[in-house]
C-alpha cells in the first residue's frame, strides 16, 4: 500500500495539473481516503455520493450484461466531475471547470488513477 503522504501529494498535484476545484481518492464503500475539497464541503457526504453514483453506473452496466465502467463523467452548466476506477476498491474523483480541456483532464485523471491503483 502506498504511503498516506504520497497519496495526499498525488491528489494535490492532480488538482493543480487539471486546475480542479476538487480531487479525492474514495473507497467504493464511500470512505474518503484523501481529498482536496473546497472549504465548506461536507467531505463525508461528497465521498458517499460519489461512491453511490459510481455504484449505480456499475449496476446499470450489469443490467445490460456489460462490464463495469472504468469511469463516469457528470456534467452540469459550470463543472465536469470525473469518477475513475483506481483499482477494485477505490475511485479517483476530479471536479473541473466546464471550460477545462476535457482530453487533458481525462488523460491526467486516468494516469493518476492508474498510479494510485490499490489492487
Amino acid at each position: 500500500m502506498m504511503a498516506v503522504e504520497t497519496i495526499e501529494s498525488e491528489i494535490r498535484n492532480l488538482r493543480a495539473r487539471v486546475e480542479g476545484s476538487a480531487t479525492a481518492l474514495i473507497a467504493c464503500n464511500g470512505a474518503l481516503l484523501a481529498g482536496e475539497l473546497p472549504t465548506g464541503t461536507n467531505a463525508e457526504a461528497f465521498a458517499v455520493l460519489c461512491a453511490t453514483a459510481f455504484g449505480a453506473a456499475v449496476a446499470a452496466s450489469a443490467e445490460l450484461s456489460s462490464p463495469p465502467p472504468t469511469r463516469i463523467v457528470i456534467e452540469d452548466e459550470v463543472s465536469t466531475t470525473i469518477l475513475a476506477r483506481s483499482g477494485e476498491k477505490t475511485l479517483l474523483v476530479a471536479v473541473v471547470d466546464r471550460s477545462a480541456d476535457r482530453t487533458k483532464v481525462l488523460d491526467e485523471v486516468g494516469r493518476t488513477a492508474e498510479h494510485l491503483r490499490t489492487d
